[in-house]
């Protein structure tokens, strides 16, 4: 598996964090035994994506790379103080929410639009290249 890499960003989107998502730093259990991905939790843990948002206490959170999509899984109790969901896309300011089932399950997909998690918009980059354009930054020259 490559090297992905997450960007973490406030709500005025300014880059607060970077991580590098490879098979080594996988922590987070799916589903089944077969299923792996980076857990993200609060500063206090010990998940590979630590952001500050308290709220995670509560919520067991997981990125998950599939074979052509990424998304993120896990449970949150409903009564979590944690907003969870998929930024708009274009003129629309609706935030599309995961879907829950009984069991509290949370699934939705977000390699193709930033995902706020809490205070913070996560983005997901499959290369080092498309992050450092995403930051500004250019090639570096030899």
């Amino acid at each position: 598996m490559a090297t992905n890499y997450l960007l973490v960003s406030d709500a005025e989107g300014r880059p607060c964090g970077q991580f590098e998502l490879t098979a080594e730093t996988r922590s987070f259990r799916g589903w089944s035994d077969m299923v792996s991905g980076w857990a993200i939790g609060s500063l206090e843990s010990d998940a590979v994506i630590r952001i500050d948002e308290p709220a995670l206490d509560r919520a067991e959170l997981g990125i998950i790379a599939a074979s052509n999509h990424v998304f993120v899984y896990g449970r949150s109790p409903e009564d979590a103080t944690i907003e969870i969901g998929r930024l708009p896309r274009g003129g629309s300011s609706t935030i599309e929410h995961p879907s829950r089932n009984e069991a509290e399950t949370i699934e939705i997909r977000f390699d193709q639009r930033p995902l706020q998690v809490g205070r913070f918009v996560l983005e997901y980059f499959s290369t080092q290249e498309s992050l450092d354009e995403r930051l500004g930054r250019g090639p570096i020259a030899p």
